[in-house]
């Protein structure tokens, strides 16, 4: 039986261990009998379907790369590349621009994120100062506090 080769990525691998993400939406039946393709492959010692997260897991006798490469070569995958993720920066950028947004909207345009922390950061002292701690801790929050509100001043 030649049937086309399944759309995946290799979301996973490890030792002799290689988990396929498949890029189309499959059922039940459809992993099954990928599954029963992937068993006849060279090497293959065992294969798990995840039908729920549309993903197989294959394990064998060989390292994952070379599973991976038996396995598109005899037709039963087509291997495509998995999208890398954003530098942490980025989604750090993107995860503090949705905070200020969240802010904004709401405190209805009264606070954003700049403000909002440098209210933390000056509770926080006046907490140290409490404590009798105003060397240190408090001294150095107060003063992270205000840069951030002097800077939110001088941007506008």
């Amino acid at each position: 039986m030649s049937a086309t080769p399944e759309p995946a990525e290799i979301a996973h691998s490890a030792g002799s261990r290689l988990r396929l993400k498949l890029t189309r939406r499959a059922d039940a039946a459809r992993l099954e009998e990928l599954a029963d393709r992937i068993a006849d492959c060279d090497g293959v010692a065992r294969v798990t379907i995840r039908p729920n997260t549309g993903s197989v897991i294959v394990e064998g006798a060989v390292p994952a790369a070379t599973l991976a490469e038996r396995l598109e070569s005899g037709g039963v995958v087509k291997l495509g590349r998995a999208a890398s993720p954003p530098p942490i920066g980025q989604m750090m950028q993107a995860g503090l621009m949705r905070a200020d947004i969240a802010i904004r909207q709401r405190s209805e345009g009264a606070a954003d994120l700049r403000s909002t922390l440098a209210l933390l950061l000056f509770a926080g002292s006046l907490i140290q100062t409490t404590r009798g701690r105003v060397a240190g801790p408090a001294t150095t929050l107060a003063m992270a506090a205000l840069a951030l509100i002097d800077r939110g001043g001088s941007g506008k």
